[in-house]
């Protein structure tokens, strides 16, 4: 991803990974999420505070504990392209709700 320009990410990848997001099959719900911290530093910050963090919270909310808890190591690694403003917030959340996980 690093010789592919950003906006070519945004607006035609990310949108196609995006429905592994949502895929009834684990594994590639599990590969979707490890693809996007190599996606997310050519994603902008909008695209990150909105799109990305709402399937971040999803995947937080997986019957597998294993993708449960890649999302939360996700969510560390791809913290510096989060919203300054909202940075702090969603590490707190994101950990968190990892503590609380049975």
């Amino acid at each position: 991803a690093s010789h592919i320009p950003p906006g070519v990410v945004e607006k035609n990848i990310l949108p196609h990974v995006a429905t592994g997001f949502t895929d009834a099959n684990a594994v590639l719900r599990e590969l979707t999420l490890k693809s996007l911290i190599h996606l997310a530093p050519k994603l902008s910050n909008a695209v990150m505070d909105t799109t990305v963090l709402k399937h971040l919270t999803k995947m937080q909310a997986d019957s597998e504990p294993g993708i449960r808890t890649n999302t939360i190591y996700c969510i560390a690694k791809v913290c510096s392209t989060f919203g300054e403003a909202n940075r702090r917030k969603i590490l707190f959340r994101g950990f968190l709700k990892g503590l609380r996980d049975p």
